[in-house]
């Protein structure tokens, strides 16, 4: 699968999905950065049906992390994927992950070959560059399918840019599985259970309440002595 890393206009690419980095409340036809520059270049039928899906199946908004698709009328993709991500001051910025997983499994139901991503959460929403580049390399490096080909991440700044292709392509101040991302915070019996997302540092919390209740079930040592284990495996 080829990975590209484009600086530009993410209404110009010409992708079968594109990714919309959406409000919560995202029939609402006002908007800046990405998602405005997506209203704009779609026209007035996209925020009819955003409108309507809003007032169809999502009353109260569409759910951080979460996806939906809709036409992508006078814009050259086919679909274009509108999601919400964390907000860096207030969410657990571990949902970040839940944007990019969701919108690649909704470009696969539609047999998109080419997607292409803005940096999510990387505008009002207040989500570090660098912080944002971590999670997709994460992404990118856990991703495999038989139906697309290409994921072009666009960036609007050249800065981001430089970022994103130290960070994905060099590899330069990443280590796998998140390590040493601070200002994650990540769910504690996840961790414990599965063991795949390890911080040294950053907040433990509890993703679901499925996971709140099985946690109830384990002794705090047991949890303990697990991501104690998972964090010395990191450090070796």
């Amino acid at each position: 699968m080829k990975i590209s890393i484009i600086q530009g206009d993410i209404t110009k690419v010409k992708a079968d999905a594109i990714v919309n980095a959406a409000g919560v409340g995202f029939g609402n036809a006002i908007g800046g950065g990405v998602a405005g520059a997506i209203r704009r270049g779609a026209g007035d039928e996209l925020v009819k049906e955003c409108q309507e899906l809003t007032k169809t199946k999502y009353p109260h908004g569409l759910p951080t992390g979460e996806a939906v698709a809709t036409k992508a009328y006078n814009l050259p993709a086919k679909i274009i994927i509108h999601t919400v991500g964390p907000r860096a001051y207030s969410d657990p910025n571990g949902l970040l992950i839940d944007c990019y997983e969701n919108c690649l499994r909704i470009a696969e139901e539609n047999k998109c070959k080419t997607i292409a991503f803005p940096a999510i959460s990387t505008g009002a929403y207040g989500m570090s560059i660098n912080t944002s580049a971590k999670v997709v390399r994460y992404i990118l490096k856990n991703f495999k399918s038989p139906i697309i080909e290409e994921i072009i991440l666009v960036l609007f700044k050249d800065g981001d840019k430089k970022v994103y292709d130290d960070i994905i392509i060099k590899k330069t101040d990443y280590e796998d599985a998140l390590v040493n991302m601070d200002d994650m915070r990540f769910c504690r019996y996840c961790l414990a259970t599965i063991g795949d997302v390890i911080p040294l540092n950053g907040d433990f919390w509890t993703c679901s309440e499925e996971c709140s209740k099985n946690l109830l079930k384990k002794e705090s040592k047991e949890i303990g002595d697990l991501i104690s284990s998972k964090l010395k495996e990191n450090k070796n």
